[in-house]
């Protein structure tokens, strides 16, 4: 039919579609479109009975050209739609299609050579769909890539196949809707278009049963089910009618309106004319807050909606990228962004960006998303000092690395150690010039310890985050006392005369051990140079100076006795002990009297007057004191320590 400028309709041609293997052509779906470059409008009709598309090229008068068909082996087509699938300025055929002995339906791409030919099909399956007709087919750019994407009304399946585009002639599934989950029969035309005025393509299905339902568009190609409407002119579509849906601005009013087809005897038409709800556009949003704090943010201040009466709120946030949590104020008019304590682990001046989603509604069904974009930033969080412990000996320092069991929330935080003490026990402690450990030293305070003893010292430091934030802790430390030898401050000596009683030396006078605990006691084996009168006793001397009665005044007998000295746990010392007797006069003794019987014929002789005589000093030289003798006779004369005697002197006997 030609239109006249008034907007009524002349007569119409009939243009008949030829017969293919016996069957009548069966028209599925028809568009149109320059497919030649020649700057008139040309025809392309698919077939749901043979597997061909027609091309009709056009002479810009009203007439057409014989049907030139296109192979479309092994499906059957329903609806066709002309348009640009690959963007090189040439319009292709996008065709949606079934066949009942294939597991699977698809869509099928003839890409335009701009001459009116076409190159051959470029098929993609639609998983979960077979013998299925399409009597819904919209294309457009579903997810702002630029690239022509397919929706896709499925009578078999009863539902709804968005599938995105390449641009190269393949589809791919991005979402299945299931269409009878909200209300109404059967799923028949489609249409897309900005209803909600976000600048994203929205879905509208023609119901089977009436009405036509609205899915909203996230931007990205998924639909979530708006709302139902019905026509706000013209009769009602009747019950059991596959109605066939056009969307256009027919009033340019700039609101997308929606047209109707439905497919009953009489040939129904119903328009709905600029959907009276407008949706409300929620614009992204800005923020700021600090890890510890909280935001409230009026998300409603900068979004709008053309039904300038309508009450804007929202009706649900969550976070969809980074950490915290948001709510809704009980008005809905704003959000709130808690970051609790997720962005802790941020030092000072280091930040996170949150991204809160959220929906608003104008009451009427109009729905619209946006995101808040907040920015976290860190403030100084005081780090956690934590008790350590650690063991050495009396002997050895010990290097502590205090701060491996410290934390700090703000992670890249540096700790370091800025200062220490002993606050309980002996020795001293020094921090590493890095700050990052510290040193233990014993000393000599624990030398006292033996073998196994144990004494606890506490070492407290503190720590810093370098941003004002401190902790105290506390090393204990546990010091194990090693052997230390004994020692001997003096040699051991003893004088005494040879007239003394008996008497003991103690061998461990001069010797000391820093093991305050350990016994000393001289190892018997090691003793040497034990001489008369000398006897080891345990750990003396038993020293009997009788021994030495044969010392003569002045004279000495030194014994040098050398040993060592153990404490029982390996450590030794070596010692000596000099003991010094003195002699002291002894007076000579006699065993017998001296006699001697002669004749006084016999010759002269001499009498030894010491021959009984002795003394214990043996050094000593005894003689017979002149002074002291008494007694001499005729023929007896004293001569040195002897009697000469001369027995003719008693020759007159």
């Amino acid at each position: 039919m030609f239109g006249t400028a008034g907007g009524t309709f002349s007569t119409y041609a009939v243009i008949f579609l030829p017969t293919i293997n016996g069957y009548a052509f069966g028209a599925g779906g028809v568009t149109l479109g320059d497919f030649n470059g020649d700057g008139n409008l040309d025809i392309a009709t698919s077939s749901f009975v043979n597997h061909t598309i027609e091309v009709l090229q056009g002479n810009g008068t009203g007439g057409f050209s014989a049907p030139v068909a296109i192979q479309y082996p092994g499906q059957y087509g329903d609806n066709l739609v002309a348009t640009d699938v690959n963007n090189d300025g040439k319009l292709d055929l996008v065709v949606a299609s079934y066949n009942p002995s294939l597991a699977t339906d698809s869509v099928g791409v003839l890409l335009g050579n701009g001459n009116g030919t076409f190159q051959p099909l470029i098929s993609s399956a639609i998983p979960g769909t077979s013998d299925s007709e399409h009597f819904g087919l919209a294309v457009g750019d579903i997810n702002g890539d630029g690239l022509a994407d397919v929706v896709m009304s499925s009578l078999s399946n009863n539902s709804l196949e968005i599938m995105l585009g390449d641009g190269q002639g393949h589809f791919q599934i991005k979402q299945i809707i299931p269409y009878n989950t909200t209300g109404g029969s059967y799923a028949s035309g489609v249409a897309l278009g900005d209803f909600n005025h976000d600048g994203k393509l929205d879905l509208a299905v023609a119901d089977y049963s009436g009405g036509i339902k609205l899915y909203q568009n996230d931007g990205t190609g998924n639909f979530t089910f708006a709302q139902t409407i019905v026509p706000v002119s013209g009769p009602a579509a009747p019950a059991n009618n596959w109605p066939g849906l056009l969307a256009a601005d027919v009033n340019k009013d700039g609101a997308v309106d929606l047209i109707e087809t439905g497919a009953n005897s009489t040939g129904i038409w119903e328009f709905i004319q600029s959907v009276s709800n407008h949706s409300p556009i929620a614009n992204a949003d800005i923020a700021t807050t600090d890890e510890d704090h909280s935001k409230v943010i009026s998300v409603l201040g900068n979004d709008s909606d053309p039904d300038t009466t309508d009450h804007l709120s929202v009706t649900g946030a969550s976070v969809s990228s980074g950490l915290g949590s948001v709510t809704v104020a009980a008005d809905g008019q704003t959000i709130t962004y808690n970051p609790g304590s997720a962005y802790n682990y941020l030092a000072v001046g280091e930040q996170a960006t949150v991204q809160a989603s959220y929906a608003i509604s104008d009451g009427h069904g109009g729905t619209s998303n946006a995101a808040a974009t907040i920015t976290v930033t860190g403030v100084n969080d005081g780090p956690t000092a934590s008790n350590d412990v650690a063991t050495t000996d009396e002997d050895h320092s010990k290097v502590i690395s205090v701060l491996g069991n410290d934390s700090d929330p703000d992670t890249t935080d540096h700790l370091s150690v800025t200062g220490a003490s002993v606050s309980s026990g002996l020795g001293s402690v020094t921090v590493a010039a890095d700050g990052q450990t510290i040193t233990y030293n014993p000393g000599s305070a624990y030398n006292y310890l033996a073998v196994g003893e144990q004494a606890t010292v506490q070492a407290s430091y503190a720590i810093s985050d370098g941003h004002g934030g401190t902790s105290n802790a506390a090393a204990t430390i546990t010091v194990t006392g090693a052997n230390d030898g004994p020692t001997v401050s003096a040699a051991v000596s003893a004088t005494t005369s040879e007239d003394a009683a008996a008497y003991n030396v103690n061998l461990l006078q001069s010797a000391s051990d820093p093991d305050s605990s350990d016994v000393l006691h001289v190892d018997p084996a090691s003793v040497t140079g034990l001489a008369a009168g000398v006897t080891l006793v345990g750990d003396s001397l038993q020293v009997d100076p009788s021994a030495y009665n044969a010392l003569a005044v002045a004279e000495q007998a030194v014994i040098t006795v050398t040993y060592n000295i153990i404490d029982g746990h390996g450590g030794t010392v070596g010692q000596t002990a000099t003991i010094t007797v003195t002699g002291a006069n002894d007076t000579p003794t006699v065993s017998a009297a001296v006699s001697a019987t002669t004749s006084e014929d016999a010759a002269a002789y001499n009498v030894n007057l010491l021959q009984s005589a002795s003394d214990p000093d043996s050094s000593d030289v005894l003689h017979v004191d002149p002074a002291s003798v008494t007694g001499l006779a005729a023929g007896v004369t004293l001569v040195g320590d002897s009697l000469q005697v001369d027995p003719s002197a008693y020759n007159a006997l």
